[in-house]
């Protein structure tokens, strides 16, 4: 279960990657093509975004979705540490706090 969710956090990433890889924004043809269609970061994220949903469908066909839903939060805490360590975000004590709390749902949650 927190395979999928660390895929899904990694998407994140690279699909932020490949946005900030985009100069200037516009819906033409030629933007599109060559500015999306051949970013290799958000190519990445759309395998990475199919590979999560795939290893869903195999953890909600053999486990309860009460328990491997709520642990999707997870996410949360997966992606917060992902864009401090490839993004090198900065992060306030308060989002610490807030990743404790997910944290320690998921631990009673489990229990």
């Amino acid at each position: 279960m927190l395979g999928q969710t660390a895929v899904q956090a990694l998407s994140q990433v690279t699909l932020k990657m490949g946005m900030q890889a985009i100069n200037g924004w516009q819906w033409t043809w030629n933007c599109i093509y060559h500015q999306v269609l051949l970013n290799g970061w958000l190519q990445l994220a759309i395998l990475l975004i199919i590979a999560a949903n795939v290893i869903w469908f195999i953890v909600i066909k053999y486990f309860p979705l009460t328990y491997a839903y709520p642990l999707t939060a997870l996410g949360f805490v997966f992606g917060m540490i992902l864009g401090i360590l490839i993004l090198h975000e900065t992060v306030i004590w308060s989002q610490w706090v807030g990743v404790a709390m997910i944290v320690g749902g998921c631990f009673f949650l489990l229990r």
